[in-house]
């Protein structure tokens, strides 16, 4: 198994997977236990596609909160701020499709906390 895993926050059952990365078009992560409290704001080049593979998730892109169930997508520019949490009472799984552009990496995003976040 080639993909990087590395814990979201101190809760051990939150975990990140890279499954796809590199000089691939597209950048694959999987977000498996997603914590329940939003982290900070991501930002960066590109577009993204988030998909809710079990459990209830809230996505907030550019200050806008979408709540979204298993089967759902919600797609966004990247240079927009988002984040993601678990809202739901089993532990949601996240597969984030990035696209980045040739002078950007999304896998290289950048986390802050704009006014007011």
């Amino acid at each position: 198994d080639s993909a990087a895993s590395v814990r979201a926050t101190d809760d051990v059952s939150s975990i990140v997977r890279v499954l796809l990365s590199g000089s691939s078009p597209v950048h694959l992560v999987e977000y498996d236990g997603l914590p329940t409290e939003f982290a900070e704001w991501w930002e960066h080049d590109g577009f993204e596609v988030a998909y809710v593979v079990a459990g209830e998730v809230e996505s907030e892109v550019g200050g806008a909160l979408s709540r979204l169930g298993a089967g759902d997508a919600v797609s966004y520019p990247a240079h927009l701020p988002h984040r993601h949490r678990s809202v739901g009472a089993v532990p949601a799984r996240l597969l984030v499709i990035e696209m980045p552009t040739a002078s950007g990496s999304g896998l290289a995003a950048r986390a802050h906390r704009p006014e007011g976040g």
